[in-house]
């Protein structure tokens, strides 16, 4: 590490949003404390914060507003304000609107720039055209989950568009890490004392699909289970029509890969699907919520649901509403 020659050098850091702005915050993070400064949880003593933004859902982006204008209402006067994430990428205009005085803007590709956005004397806009980040290399990374478990992001961007989604426009393209990168990122872990390791992207079943390799996932995970070693992965994010029989078999076959998914559904009216431009019908659903039961009796299934899509009649809300009693799910996040 480099000597501290910073007077002004304390910087706090706000993550809002997914778990994989988190693990852009824990790479900034990692950049910063590797270059001398010091991460500070004290926000009144800060002398820099960073604030990484979600701007996925209406919702989010208030969040990112009121804590902005929380943070500028108790800052102290001489401390300089960083925004970066998604909300920059996709909103930043209105950000700029009704904070002036934020000093630097980063993109949510542009997280290995934070050095040059805290020693940067003018205030400036410095995002680029890339418009998602994904560690390829020894990038500096400081954890800032409780020690048993940390998330490994696989992929960015997304391929898929759904109807419904910014994510595409907000992430861009899908990108993948290498199968060689996620295992030298999963050793590391294991060895700074990770015991569950949390795999995320934005859709995990497209892994690898940008290099147009149609089974990713799968082949990544017979590569993860040979490491040896007491621990846990969870799959998080793993839409239904990525749900292959060989999936479902590596799943079973290694009681470290927890039989836990978070498979979004967002409905089960065929119409509705169609409008929102999912790849699967009421049929395949129900077919991959078997055929996990049936496999592996002890599965977890999270999904999420989405009512009130424009168009959707009563009774299709009501086939909705019947196929959750048919086909119970463990948890269920609805979206209106």
């Amino acid at each position: 590490m480099q000597k501290n020659l910073f007077r002004s050098n304390k910087i706090h850091f706000t993550s809002l949003g997914c778990s994989r702005n988190l693990v852009d915050t824990e790479v900034m993070l990692g950049i910063v404390l590797k270059a001398g400064y010091e991460p500070t949880s004290d926000m009144q003593n800060a002398d820099f914060y960073v604030i990484n933004t979600c701007g996925f859902l209406e919702s989010a982006r208030q969040e990112a507003i009121d804590t902005i204008e929380g943070l500028f209402n108790s800052k102290k006067q001489s401390a300089k304000v960083i925004v970066t994430g998604c909300m920059v990428q996709s909103h930043r205009e209105i950000l700029k609107e009704k904070f002036p005085a934020i000093h630097y803007y980063l993109g949510s590709g542009d997280v290995e720039n934070i050095l040059q956005a805290l020693s940067s004397e003018e205030a400036k806009d410095g995002t680029t055209d890339a418009k998602s980040y994904l560690q390829q290399a020894e990038i500096p990374r400081l954890l800032s989950t409780p020690s048993h478990y940390a998330y490994l992001k696989i992929a960015e961007g997304c391929k898929k568009r759904c109807a419904f989604c910014i994510i595409p426009m907000i992430k861009g393209a899908l990108k993948s890490k290498s199968i060689d990168q996620v295992i030298k990122e999963f050793k590391a872990l294991l060895s700074q004392g990770v015991k569950e390791i949390i795999m995320i992207a934005q859709d995990l079943g497209d892994f690898g699909k940008d290099r147009m390799e149609s089974d990713g996932l799968t082949t990544l995970l017979k590569e993860l289970i040979k490491i040896e070693g007491n621990y846990w992965i969870r799959l998080l994010y793993l839409y239904p029509d990525e749900i292959t029989d060989d999936l479902i078999d590596v799943i079973q076959s290694d009681s470290r890969i927890l039989p836990y998914l978070d498979m979004p559904l967002q409905h089960i009216n065929d119409r509705v699907l169609k409008a929102m431009h999912r790849k699967t019908n009421k049929a395949q659903i129900i077919s991959i919520i078997e055929k996990l039961r049936n496999k592996i009796p002890e599965v977890v299934i999270r999904t999420s649901l989405m009512v009130g899509f424009p168009g959707e009649t009563e009774e299709e809300f009501q086939e909705l509403k019947q196929f959750i009693q048919q086909y119970p799910l463990d948890n269920i996040g609805i979206f209106q």
